[in-house]
């Protein structure tokens, strides 16, 4: 099998359509953005349970405690520690629910894994 990125995603993406799963779930902004900057990202439902957790986590850890640091915290003056830890408990928490739901979508749509494409 050819292993190159490009055609792997293709297969991944046929594999994805062919499947019940909704595009944006397969598909979402943030690996579409990725992809048109350049990088090369795996689908979600393609990437290990360790890899997904370690990226979704931290990345809606950041961006959900700036944004209650905006709209809540600040007025309320919330220790900074406080912010942090809830923080990272909310990136924590949904890079491990993401990541789980990503390994039980693609074993229920029957997806082989990347290596298989």
């Amino acid at each position: 099998m050819d292993d190159s990125y490009d055609n792997r995603l293709a297969r991944a993406m046929a594999q994805l359509e062919a499947s019940r799963i909704n595009k944006l779930n397969y598909a979402p902004p943030l690996f579409r953005l990725a992809r048109v900057l350049g990088l090369r990202p795996r689908p979600p439902h393609y990437m290990s349970f360790t890899r997904a957790a370690l990226l979704l986590g931290p990345a809606f850890g950041l961006l959900w405690g700036l944004l209650m640091w905006v709209v809540q915290w600040r007025a309320a003056e919330i220790p900074t520690v406080v912010v942090v830890v809830a923080s990272l408990l909310a990136g924590g928490l949904f890079g491990l629910a993401m990541a789980g739901y990503y390994r039980w979508a693609g074993s229920q749509a029957g997806l082989s894994t990347w290596e298989d494409l």
